[in-house]
């Protein structure tokens, strides 16, 4: 976890150079996002304004006293940062030395263009990963920096979202137009009429306990471990803890809405699609390669590996454990992130859970059973490894019959209130909360569900049609939609770095394809293969949904994938 610079220039390059992980959400309207669409500095006045394409969460805002305030909103192109601080330095001056300081901190930055000379001074920039636009004026007596950082393929994408979905004080942001000003306020430098806590000036930590000034919870630790409080902003509390095995964070907010499952889903979401330092994002197996996570009442919690990094110093191999807890339902979460690499992750998980599982939870919370981890198997393959190349592979369809089915006579069904038990292959999904049910079918020898959430269809195809192995299921798949009009464009997509959209392990296949929906827009057809019985029969999962959702519907899909139980 990296500290948390001071400053204008300081809390810009945390936010545009980032050296390791930090928790977030994905992107997607959820309980989390914070205050509708609007967002005004508690400092210096000014208002940020967004519409639907784009998220924030309120954790993510900073606002130090005599210092600066911050706040990101993403999508799935690109991340904006506004940030504002007492006008001590000229916005041309500021962007002149924040290039200096950008090319010190990353030698591959370049400037595409600048102009510092302009009503709003502006400067483009490029690096080994990203491509960035940066703006500077002084509003209301604050320089207030929007800055646009987005991968070069999705640069366009991103700068024109932010010029037609984002405004300051009425303007729309990296168009070059000057903001208007807001409305008068006290001089942001006296003390604030209603601090976010009893006494912002006094710290959580006691020695080596700290209590959350806002959420009650209490957390104590040994000398093994050194402290830091970060200040805390709103109702946003966090502490960190660091070892020499690894970092752990621990922090509580109006984030979530106090949903455990919906907090787990979207940190998987972000950390899987959104965040450019981290690839190959997958739930960590256990010895019977089963993902190691759970959901109970009030907690859910999960273990992922990821390679963190760049293009340009090379990837590390790490592990995070995320947990998820209510502390009131309906507003407020606990999060627990704890980071280390493979090689010093049983001793790390070991420390962490003597920690978190002693946490003292706030009167009327709900109690919370310590949780008992199964240790990961680094050398196995996760269940969906989404970003490993795929063998080449054609169909090997096999030209004798397969009985490896139960034969079923058409018109039965599996269905029995949310669970489905398939008559002919042996599969069962209890259908989580939030799903329906829309279509059944059993017919031909094959079944097939299909459920959905309101913007997700998931369907589920069970057939022994197909008995060839799992990178060929996925041309089966694809040539089964041949005579289907809706999917009459259907192209496979590609990754972030030009690479085809599909990958490949012993246990499941996977493609992202792309069409154009019956709404005009562009939709996402994710197909996933699994074998239910090796060599006879496979499950084909799909799931439908529009594009620009499917990065924040991944870990939806991944429910239903998660809940069905092979024979």
């Amino acid at each position: 976890m990296r500290p948390r610079s001071h400053g204008l220039i300081g809390v810009l390059i945390a936010l545009l150079l980032a050296v390791s992980p930090l928790p977030a959400a994905a992107q997607e309207t959820r309980g989390w996002q914070s205050g509708g669409d609007a967002y005004e500095s508690p400092q210096f006045g000014y208002v940020v304004e967004w519409n639907d394409d784009w998220a924030e969460r309120e954790r993510d805002r900073t606002s130090d006293q005599d210092g600066a305030d911050a706040m990101v909103l993403s999508n799935n192109e690109g991340r904006v940062e506004v940030v504002g601080q007492a006008d001590d330095l000229a916005a041309d001056a500021f962007l002149d030395e924040m290039v200096t300081l950008l090319s010190t901190e990353d030698e591959s930055t370049e400037v595409v263009s600048e102009d510092l000379a302009g009503d709003v001074p502006t400067v483009e920039l490029t690096t080994d990963l990203d491509h960035l636009l940066l703006e500077a004026q002084t509003v209301d007596g604050a320089v207030v920096v929007v800055s646009l950082q987005a991968r070069e393929a999705d640069y366009d994408a991103a700068l024109a979202a932010a010029q037609g979905g984002i405004t300051l004080n009425g303007t729309p942001v990296l168009s070059g137009e000057g903001a208007a000003p807001g409305v008068e306020r006290e001089d942001p430098t006296e003390e604030p009429a209603d601090p976010p806590t009893d006494d912002p000036g006094t710290s959580g930590i006691d020695g080596t306990t700290y209590t959350s000034p806002d959420h009650g919870f209490s957390v104590t630790w040994d000398e093994a471990w050194e402290a830091t409080e970060l200040p805390a902003t709103g109702d946003f509390n966090e502490l960190r803890l660091t070892s020499s095995s690894g970092g752990l964070s621990i922090f509580a907010g109006g984030f979530y809405g106090g949903d455990p499952d919906a907090c787990l889903a979207g940190e998987d979401a972000y950390f899987g699609t959104e965040d450019p330092t981290i690839r190959d994002w997958e739930p960590a197996v256990d010895a019977d390669g089963e993902p190691i996570a759970e959901s109970d009442d009030g907690v859910a919690f999960g273990v992922f590996t990821f390679a963190y990094g760049g293009e340009d110093d090379g990837y590390v191999d790490l592990v995070d454990y995320i947990e998820c807890r209510t502390l009131v339902p309906g507003e407020t979460s606990l999060e627990i992130l704890a980071s280390t690499t493979p090689d010093l992750y049983e001793e790390h998980i070991a420390a962490v859970l003597d920690i978190t599982n002693a946490i003292e939870m706030p009167e009327g919370s709900k109690p919370v059973t310590p949780v008992d981890l199964a240790l990961p198997d680094f050398d196995a393959q996760p269940a969906s490894a989404e970003g490993t190349a795929v063998p080449e592979s054609t169909p090997e369809p096999d030209a004798t019959p397969n009985t490896g089915a139960t034969p079923v006579a058409s018109g039965a069904s599996g269905l029995d209130g949310n669970t489905f038990t398939s008559p002919g292959f042996g599969f069962a999904l209890e259908v989580p909360s939030g799903w329906t049910v829309d279509d059944e079918a059993i017919a031909g020898g094959e079944e097939t569900l299909v459920v959905s959430n309101g913007l997700s269809t998931v369907t589920l195809l069970a057939t022994d049609a197909y008995t060839g192995d799992l990178p060929g299921c996925i041309s089966f798949a694809r040539d089964r939609l041949d005579t289907d009009l809706r999917y009459a464009d259907l192209r496979l997509d590609a990754t972030s770095s030009g690479e085809p959209f599909q990958g490949a392990d012993d246990v499941s296949a996977f493609a992202l394809f792309t069409y154009t929906g019956a709404d005009g827009e562009q939709w996402a057809h994710f197909v996933d293969c699994r074998s239910i019985v090796a060599g006879e029969s496979v499950l084909i999962v799909s799931q439908d949904v529009p594009y620009e959702e499917y990065a924040a519907e991944r870990g939806a899909r991944r429910q239903i994938e998660r809940a069905i139980e092979f024979p």
